[in-house]
């Protein structure tokens, strides 16, 4: 399945979100990605965890990070 993402407009950022889950060493970690109308990257920050959460726990942290 080939899905295109809508080109942004000249001044929006597209901001995407990932979680992974650590059961190993017992943490979790998210990342938040924005970049530009040229795909530049203009912000990107990795969040380490203690303690292991849900997949759909994780993401909604990211998730929350981007719209507070």
């Amino acid at each position: 399945m080939d899905e295109q993402v809508p080109r942004l407009a000249s001044g929006q950022l597209r901001v995407n979100t990932n979680a992974a889950i650590d059961t190993v060493s017992k943490g979790h970690s998210f990342r938040v990605v924005a970049s530009d109308d040229f795909d530049n990257i203009k912000a990107d920050f990795v969040v380490p965890i203690v303690g292991v959460a849900l997949p759909e726990v994780a993401e909604a942290k990211a998730i929350l990070v981007v719209i507070s």
